[in-house]
């Protein structure tokens, strides 16, 4: 409807099969990204690193692979994304009611909420090089300490996580 579409011609084509009802209010085309329509129906984000992914971040080895990270809000009761993993913190930047997809910055804090120290670094070293955050605009969020701790430390120059790695370890 926001797209100009009546009520009629949203309903009309969900008979046909042209659109999908995912949920009261939210339809999709057959085209749609089947994670996005996942996340829609269970009325999740997707976050951590399936949206540190989808951005083009680095990523540990094999997280890919696995079960998608999602961030539930936190008066949501049972959360039907079944094999799902589940954040259940709160944002700490705002989410939209109609965004399927977290802010980077609340990407990262449940990155470094999640993954082991090591991975996690990688994946900020990996957002900051590319330009997708900054650390100043980082460290004006009220951060949890790990991801504190993260910000402060990640630098801009590895080019992957195993050259993160690297000097982590010789620290």
């Amino acid at each position: 409807m926001d797209a100009g579409h009546s009520r009629h011609v949203i309903a009309a084509a969900d008979r046909v099969g042209e659109v999908t009802r995912i949920r009261r209010g939210w339809v999709a085309l057959p085209t749609a990204d089947p994670l996005l329509v996942a996340a829609g129906r269970a009325g999740v984000v997707l976050t951590c690193v399936t949206r540190a992914e989808r951005l083009g971040l680095w990523v540990p080895n094999g997280e890919h692979a696995g079960a998608p990270h999602v961030a539930a809000p936190a008066h949501a009761g049972r959360v039907t994304s079944r094999g799902a993993v589940v954040h259940w913190h709160a944002p700490v930047v705002p989410r939209h009611p109609d965004d399927l997809e977290d802010p980077i910055e609340n990407t990262l804090i449940a990155v470094s909420r999640c993954q082991p120290y090591e991975e996690a670094l990688a994946v900020w070293e990996s957002a900051l090089r590319l330009g997708q955050v900054s650390r100043e605009a980082m460290t004006r969020l009220p951060l949890p300490p790990q991801a504190r701790r993260i910000c402060r430390e990640a630098g801009l120059f590895a080019d992957s996580g195993l050259e993160t790695f690297l000097p982590a370890r010789l620290r």
